[in-house]
């Protein structure tokens, strides 16, 4: 199968590769990670951010969507379920997005929110 090329916008391109495989069944991580605009047509958006923490018995997940300043915390038993589950709530109009309180305030001033 032929690798897609990464989407352009205004000339710029994703500043990671894109690894087709490492997100195999994960179509809404993907874009969370790789996706220059909004499907929507809602203007450009800044790629989104992970921290990942292996914590006793569980894995954590803060995933940071950094031009709307918000974030959503979860965790799993394992990886595997940490990722679908992942995937699943980027798909969902129902995902624990919360206000990235640190983020609104380092965004500069009259930056979209």
């Amino acid at each position: 199968m032929k690798r897609p090329e990464p989407k352009a916008l205004k000339g710029q391109y994703p500043l990671a590769e894109m690894d087709v495989k490492a997100f195999t069944g994960l179509p809404n991580l993907r874009s969370f990670f790789m996706d220059a605009e909004y499907s929507d047509g809602g203007g450009e958006r800044q790629q989104g951010q992970a921290i990942i923490r292996a914590e006793p018995g569980r894995w954590c997940l803060t995933l940071k969507e950094p031009t709307t300043c918000q974030m959503m915390y979860l965790s799993a038993p394992n990886w595997a379920e940490l990722l679908k589950l992942a995937d699943g709530l980027l798909g969902s109009p129902d995902a624990p997005w919360a206000t990235d309180t640190w983020a609104v305030a380092k965004k500069p001033k009259g930056a979209k929110k």
